[in-house]
């Protein structure tokens, strides 16, 4: 009975010692030897933004073998239509490498057959967006960053020229937009300057050309 009245009493003191309160400078005691790394957030990892690469062929092979089959040769200057149809993009990218994979897995992923040729298009402002036309049977979701819409039938006053960067201030680019605006201008035909179609053939050749209006 006696060993019953003590363990009671043990019980009530240990309750009410739980109620009373609790001093800093008692919790700073208890707490002085814990480890509390285990609680920290983890620091928040800040990514890279992507290095800019315009380059339009170091990616060349990731393209399906349709998009890498050159256009017959091309005399000096002559018009190319492409026609109209279902236009699957990867817009605005900063690395045009990354651009092409991601371009070919979404053709792969939604079951699209692409058209020749591949377009890479530098914007007014110096952005670049690439595609090609594609068929269609059925309504496939996309992955990320791409973006598939009706493109209206574009007719193209081209030339080939050497060249491997998609970038407007490039010199082989500039002279050749500048001669298609003597040949335009020549047989009174009016070409858009805002935009700049490149159209890669081969490592080093590509098909330049301006929208004619």
């Amino acid at each position: 009975m006696r060993s019953f009245l003590l363990s009671m009493t043990l019980a009530v003191l240990r309750t009410a010692l739980l109620c009373l309160p609790v001093r800093a400078d008692d919790i700073d005691l208890f707490t002085r030897d814990l480890d509390l790394s285990g609680l920290q957030l983890p620091a928040r990892q800040l990514r890279e933004p992507p290095e800019e690469n315009r380059n339009l062929f170091e990616a060349w092979d990731r393209l399906p073998e349709a998009l890498r089959t050159p256009l017959p040769e091309v005399e000096a200057v002559q018009t190319l239509t492409l026609p109209a149809g279902l236009f699957l993009a990867v817009p605005n990218p900063v690395n045009l490498p990354d651009a092409y994979t991601l371009l070919s897995r979404a053709l792969l992923q939604a079951d699209l057959a692409p058209v020749a040729p591949l377009v890479v298009l530098i914007h007014t402002d110096g952005n670049v967006s690439v595609g090609c036309r594609v068929n269609m049977t059925e309504s496939t979701p996309l992955p990320l960053g791409t973006d598939l819409s009706y493109m209206p039938e574009r007719r193209l006053l081209v030339t080939s020229i050497e060249a491997d960067t998609a970038r407007r201030t490039e010199s082989n680019l500039a002279a050749a937009a500048a001669r298609l605006r003597q040949h335009a201008h020549r047989h009174n035909i009016t070409v858009q300057t805002r935009e700049l179609y490149l159209l890669p053939q081969s490592p080093g050749q590509i098909l330049f050309g301006l929208l004619i209006e």
